[in-house]
């Protein structure tokens, strides 16, 4: 009989790429029969997930933001030494591993933003250690992840397996609906007229270049709309629209006309994948880990910290709009969360060889 596995994540909802990749992962273990439960830092299940699978939701969100991670750490110990059975599948920070998801360092964070290095930073990169130390095996979500790990953390190659995140295609796919991007707007209450639509999805603006971009949405404001996805965004602008989080992101997608990151750091980069699904084209900064298993007719590309590449990036997409008539062609992995999950399995087993897992 096959193990059952425990999903560990900080959140039970679907704000970010690695959040919903954790609960892509749940549900998919949950349909198998294999999901032993959900942990969750502070965030309490909705009812929909209720009814889906066991979830444990601690209820830590009034504590700062490290002690959650401790505490969290800690109870997820307990669970394991309790349940020593379980394979714990973890996407957060926590000392006991067995599958350890890296989607992002926060030391190739600091790397690439140049940031003075803090207490707290130095907090995070030692739960990052133990995390990435401890598990029998860690997955990189890209290339640029793999080598981070090696690099960063001294992590061994053959204890790391590079798979690219997969997408939920029964919520994720072609869409293109003119009618149907009218009523999603009318229920929003947005009135954009004939200006094309740019989607920034985004929790972490600084990191996702929301500055840049607002610069250079400037010298198009009677062009082109930026909706930001995620969020609320301090600052106003004219042709700037903030929807906050958005429940239905497949829709959004579909109903804008192109998804754009200016990411000084992107591991990977899954809402860019997950638009295209969509038909929606990207436009990504040359830092994106997902770019080199994207078609070049899906997306075009720019630097992140030359204002003038975005500009130019931005004035091709309103002169030669990119269209997409067949989404699985402009991607080139599979993006399956069933074979995903089978060759993580597969990698965990073949380095615990010596044990039975069935």
């Amino acid at each position: 009989m096959t193990k059952k596995i425990a999903v560990i994540t900080h959140r039970s909802d679907h704000r970010g790429g690695m959040e919903r990749y954790a609960m892509d992962i749940a549900y998919q273990l949950a349909t198998n029969g294999q999901l032993a439960t959900l942990l969750t830092k502070c965030y309490p299940p909705t009812t929909t997930l209720q009814k889906a699978m066991t979830i444990r939701s601690l209820g830590l969100r009034w504590l700062p933001a490290k002690l959650q991670t401790l505490l969290f750490s800690i109870y997820c110990w307990w669970y394991k030494k309790n349940n020593p059975e379980v394979i714990l599948f973890t996407c957060s920070k926590v000392f006991c591993p067995d599958i350890m998801i890296c989607g992002g360092t926060h030391k190739g964070y600091l790397q690439a933003t140049q940031k003075t290095l803090t207490l707290m930073d130095r907090l995070e990169i030692f739960y990052e250690k133990q995390a990435y130390q401890r598990a029998t095996i860690v997955v990189a979500h890209s290339a640029e992840m793999r080598q981070e790990l090696m690099t960063l953390y001294g992590i061994a190659a053959d204890k790391i397996i590079t798979l690219y995140p997969p997408v939920d295609q029964k919520n994720f796919f072609l869409k293109k609906d003119p009618a149907a991007k009218q009523r999603f707007f009318k229920q929003l209450n947005i009135e954009v007229g004939n200006k094309r639509i740019f989607l920034f999805p985004s929790s972490g603006h600084k990191r996702k270049g929301l500055d840049n971009l607002l610069k250079a949405f400037s010298h198009f404001e009677q062009e082109a709309v930026l909706l930001v996805a995620g969020k609320r965004p301090r600052i106003t602008q004219s042709n700037l629209i903030a929807l906050g989080y958005c429940s239905d992101m497949s829709a959004l997608y579909a109903a804008c006309d192109y998804t754009i990151l200016a990411s000084v750091y992107e591991p990977f980069g899954l809402v860019a994948v997950e638009s295209i699904l969509c038909g929606t084209p990207v436009l990504l900064s040359e830092v994106c880990g997902c770019n080199p298993v994207l078609s070049e007719k899906a997306r075009i590309t720019f630097k992140a910290d030359r204002l003038e590449e975005i500009i130019s990036a931005i004035a091709t997409a309103l002169q030669t709009p990119l269209t997409i008539q067949h989404p699985s062609a402009c991607i080139h992995y599979s993006v399956d969360i069933q074979a995903h999950l089978e060759e993580i399995l597969h990698f965990f087993k073949k380095r615990v060889s010596h044990h039975s897992y069935e």
